[in-house]
């Protein structure tokens, strides 16, 4: 065969391969819906895979756009629907769907009245809420959470992700299994966890409870101490705290240093244990560490 027409074959086959992947892989919408509801309802949307984000609009309706591959419109199957309770989605691989093998791609776009609440699931993919006044519960199989400007409790959990929260004023009850958590703006009570990674806390109120497998911690607090508690593995621990602070102090790390400017001893002293009332005494403020420094200082 001629080299030219052997060449010009090839490059055929390689435009047609082209052609077909990026086709495989282009985003349609697959379903789209608007459904009626009232405010201080609930979103519950669970879905087999995908990303979900959500926001807020001046409406009393729920509005659905559901976009992805051409994999995702063969293998999904979705149910919407306006409850007693406020809206219903479902989002499930078709039972009929035989491929061992497949690269999906989906993502909800959704809006929900200002005052609404949220219970999210994903099997895999990111859950975001943002402008919302209700309650979050969010839970992804593998993703990463991000929530801002929320006013309610926010709780839920992601086996493989980073969380960020934004300004929250409620309770915050969250963890991940290998991930970092950022909760910026709280005000209210905090517990956060993850298995294997940092931990930067900044805000105010309430009891802050926060617990690394390995990785560091960062608090900076404002306002009445009502208990903090961190603990990390493997790690160093920061806080930053306010002057008139009020609190009895538990800090120790088997392998490191302390360093504070509220205890009285000379820091170039103190050992790897400090027990200290911090101004008039009151609810605890414990610092544990297995190998890391230690330091907890005035603003």
């Amino acid at each position: 065969m001629n080299f030219k027409y052997f060449s010009l074959i090839i490059t055929l086959f390689a435009l047609m391969f082209s052609y077909s992947t990026l086709y495989s892989q282009q985003s349609n919408i697959i379903e789209e819906n608007t459904l009626s509801t009232e405010k201080g309802k609930t979103l519950t949307i669970s879905t087999f895979a995908g990303t979900i984000d959500i926001t807020t609009w001046d409406k009393n309706e729920v509005s659905v756009k559901v976009t992805g591959n051409n994999t995702a419109d063969e293998m999904m199957i979705f149910d919407m629907s306006s409850t007693s309770t406020g809206v219903k989605i479902d989002g499930q691989k078709k039972s009929d769907f035989k491929k061992k093998s497949y690269n999906v791609n989906i993502n909800y776009d959704i809006k929900v009245p200002a005052d609404y609440n949220i219970d999210a699931f994903t099997g895999g993919g990111e859950i975001s809420v943002s402008n919302l006044t209700g309650s979050v519960k969010v839970n992804t199989s593998g993703g990463n959470i991000t929530t801002n400007n929320i006013t309610g409790n926010i709780s839920g959990s992601t086996a493989g992700g980073n969380v960020t929260i934004t300004k929250n004023t409620g309770t915050l009850d969250i963890s991940t299994q290998g991930g970092n958590i950022k909760a910026e703006g709280f005000n209210g009570k905090v517990t956060v966890s993850t298995m294997g990674g940092n931990l930067v806390l900044t805000g105010t109120g309430g009891t802050v409870n926060g617990h690394t497998g390995g990785g560091n911690i960062t608090l900076d607090f404002s306002g009445k101490n009502e208990g903090i508690e961190l603990s990390t593995m493997a790690g160093n621990i920061k806080l930053n705290l306010p002057s008139d602070i009020d609190a009895d102090a538990d800090i120790s790390t088997l392998v490191g240093k302390i360093d504070t400017d509220f205890a009285s001893a000379d820091n170039g002293k103190l050992s790897s244990f400090l027990k200290t009332t911090i101004n008039a005494g009151g609810n605890k403020l414990k610092c544990t560490t297995s190998a890391g420094n230690i330091s907890v200082n005035k603003k």
